[in-house]
């Protein structure tokens, strides 16, 4: 099964925030982000509850649905998703990235069905980095209608992280996501271990909100 993508966080506003160079038509290392009409190869996926509450010094939320991360390259790059129902009300949800290949990660959720969340949403990132340490960011992502109240522009231990919302331009619902790069891009840092993103609602996500599809990683065209 496929399904188009959501789309990935502004390039243009990320790019010039990491000091990093791209153009759309010709490859960048450092570049993030996906075109509007790039799809993704859609997967299920049985949650199952951790073996373990940590893995290195990065604990891992019980019901973390995981995702390997995927670097997606090309003209038209697609960038695997998940999709998970909700099968009941819930004021969070989570995911475990492994398998990172770059020194930065995007994590996004698409929220699919008939009802929206409701702004504001916190978003969680935690990155485990090579050498164990882990960096915390809680971004804000707020919006009013189809319209982002500002992004989300957090900086912490050497990462800066920011936020995205928006309809999904691709497909039906509405989509959240947060991006973060070290100090001085992709390309000086060595790749995390792992991370665990997450959104969370004052106001629960019910059934009617999903399924949620769960993506990660960077795309470069």
């Amino acid at each position: 099964m496929k399904r188009t993508a959501p789309a990935l966080f502004a390039l243009a506003a990320l790019v010039s925030m990491f000091g990093a160079a791209c153009s759309s038509s010709s490859p960048a290392d450092d570049s993030v982000g996906a075109s509007e009409g790039s799809s993704v190869a859609a997967e299920e996926v049985t949650v199952s509850e951790p073996d373990t509450p940590t893995a290195g010094s990065l604990k891992i939320p019980p019901g973390a649905v995981p995702i390997q991360f995927f670097m997606a390259k090309g003209p038209n790059p697609l960038l695997k998703e998940i999709p998970v129902e909700l099968t009941e009300t819930t004021d969070t949800v989570t995911m475990n990235v492994t398998d990172i290949t770059y020194a930065g990660v995007v994590c996004g959720f698409s929220f699919t069905g008939t009802e929206r969340p409701t702004p504001p949403v916190q978003f969680s990132v935690e990155i485990e980095n090579a050498d164990g340490t882990v960096v915390s960011a809680v971004v804000p992502v707020d919006w009013e209608g189809d319209v982002e109240k500002g992004s989300g522009n957090v900086t912490a231990n050497g990462w800066s992280f920011l936020s995205g919302t928006g309809p999904n331009r691709n497909g039906p619902g509405w989509m959240v996501q947060v991006g973060g790069i070290p100090a001085g891009g992709g390309k000086s840092a060595p790749a995390p271990k792992q991370a665990v993103c997450s959104v969370k609602s004052a106001k629960p996500f019910s059934p009617a909100a999903g399924p949620v599809s769960y993506w990660a990683g960077f795309a470069t065209q």
